[in-house]
C-alpha cells in the first residue's frame, strides 16, 4: 500500500507521538490533531470547534477530560472584569506534565 500526498493548500506538521498515544481514544487523538493545526494565537471556542469538527456536545466532555487527564489540554477557570466565568484552554503537542503512576 502506498501513501500518496498532494499538498494543494496550507498544511501543518503535527508530532506523530500525539497520534500514537494509546492512552487516548482515536476520537480524542483526532480532535487533538485538529487543534494542533490551528494557528498559535487561535482561541479555543467550544461551540464553533464542535461544529467545525462534527463533534457532538455529548462527546465533548469525555474528549476534553481525556485530553486533560493525559496532559495535552490544560483548562483554567477565571473571571472576566464583568464577573462572567471564562474557561481558558491551552493545547500542547506533548503532555504538559508528568502523570501520577
Amino acid at each position: 500500500m502506498s501513501i500518496i500526498r498532494t499538498h494543494t493548500k496550507r498544511w501543518e506538521s503535527v508530532p506523530r507521538a500525539a497520534f500514537e498515544d494509546l492512552r487516548l481514544s482515536l476520537e480524542a487523538r483526532g480532535l487533538l490533531g485538529w487543534l494542533l493545526t490551528r494557528p498559535a494565537n487561535w482561541s479555543v471556542r467550544v461551540a464553533p470547534m464542535l461544529a467545525l469538527t462534527g463533534t457532538s456536545k455529548r462527546r465533548w466532555p469525555r474528549i476534553r477530560d481525556e485530553l486533560a487527564a493525559v496532559g495535552y489540554l490544560e483548562i483554567t477557570r477565571t473571571k472576566a472584569p464583568d464577573g462572567k466565568i471564562i474557561w481558558l484552554f491551552d493545547v500542547y503537542s506533548q503532555p504538559s506534565r508528568k502523570l501520577k503512576q
